[in-house]
């Protein structure tokens, strides 16, 4: 799968916060895979800066309602079986 342009997802960080803006206004900020990925990227290496305390992905101010980041949910965890005190 090839990147997302860079003008397609912006990013910068400022004073501690990481600004992800998604950047198609002409289909309407609809979200393509590749962008996905590279914001999916991008939130990783916010979780593993130090330096990022919030990460902020404003809505666009067309089609606000439409754009949507699809996350793949985690896998299934088995739910572990309440540990059990000593008698």
């Amino acid at each position: 799968m090839t990147s997302a342009p860079a003008e397609e997802v912006l990013h910068r960080i400022e004073s501690g916060v990481s600004w992800i803006t998604l950047n198609r206004p002409h289909a309407m900020n609809a979200v393509t895979w590749d962008q996905r990925e590279r914001v999916i990227g991008l939130l990783a290496e916010a979780g593993a800066d130090p330096g990022v305390r919030a990460v902020v992905v404003p809505p666009p101010a067309r089609a606000s309602a439409r754009a949507r980041i699809c996350a793949v949910p985690p896998p299934h965890r088995a739910s572990a079986s309440p540990a059990t005190s000593p008698a």
